[in-house]
């Protein structure tokens, strides 16, 4: 049976975003500091825990570990009944490749977040714990839905000011060839403004020309403080 009401993250690392610096700051979330013996070295990693809307939600963080450790790490913190989100950059997944695949292999449930290219890039302009919370909170509710393995697909447009909607709807056609197969979509629209239906509308028809018919696609403003510049974060399972 699937742990339904609890969720692990296996966070490896994302360039330049400084998730683990988000979290320690946060009061909410609780950090504790675990170490593993490997022949003579000593490898230390973190355990983020916190409870979103009575889900346990518990951060495995790799980020600064050493990497011949990342299997007794696996052994110890996840099992083959677990709700699984593993999530890192391209670089640092290319380094453990085995090891992710191996866990993969075994897992009954996971989603494995695959950035976009610009994606790291393009977040530096944008408050990363917004970002980050979003992140999390899509995939969360896609994989407790249960018996599933998948790639979930994260993707990032340039900023670009509210009054020109077409030139960002267009960069995210021209950069995701494959969206007609995206069964579920949300878009994230992080502005200073608050967007009214005819906006929304500018927005969502061409993208959603793009889908299957039978596509889920769901829509949230999420305000950024003293900016006026239009971009939005759109997340898809495929």
């Amino acid at each position: 049976m699937y742990s339904r009401r609890g969720v692990k993250v296996l966070y490896l690392g994302i360039k330049g975003m400084g998730i683990s610096r988000s979290l320690n700051k946060d009061k909410a979330v609780k950090s504790e500091v675990k170490c593993l013996r490997h022949g003579n070295a000593v490898s230390f990693y973190k355990v983020y825990t916190a409870f979103v809307n009575e889900i346990s939600i518990s951060i495995i963080s790799i980020a600064r570990t050493n990497y011949k450790c990342f299997e007794e790490i696996i052994e110890k913190e996840i099992n083959e009944n677990d709700n699984v989100l593993i999530l890192g950059d391209d670089e640092r997944k290319s380094k453990i490749d085995l090891y992710i695949k191996s866990i993969k292999d075994k897992l009954k449930n996971y989603i494995d977040i695959k950035l976009d290219k610009n994606f790291i890039d393009r977040s530096l302009n944008i408050e990363k714990e917004k970002l980050t919370k979003e992140i999390f909170n899509f995939f969360i509710r896609k994989i407790l839905i249960g018996n599933i393995k998948k790639e979930g697909n994260i993707y990032l447009t340039p900023l670009g000011n509210v009054n020109r909607f077409g030139k960002t709807v267009y960069k995210v056609l021209e950069e995701n060839k494959n969206l007609q197969y995206a069964m579920d979509l949300r878009i994230d629209i992080f502005s200073g403004k608050e967007f009214d239906l005819n906006d929304l509308t500018h927005i969502i028809d061409p993208i959603q020309e793009y889908l299957d018919s039978k596509s889920l696609i769901e829509i949230n403003n999420i305000n950024l403080e003293n900016k006026e510049e239009l971009y939005f974060l759109m997340l898809e399972i495929n």
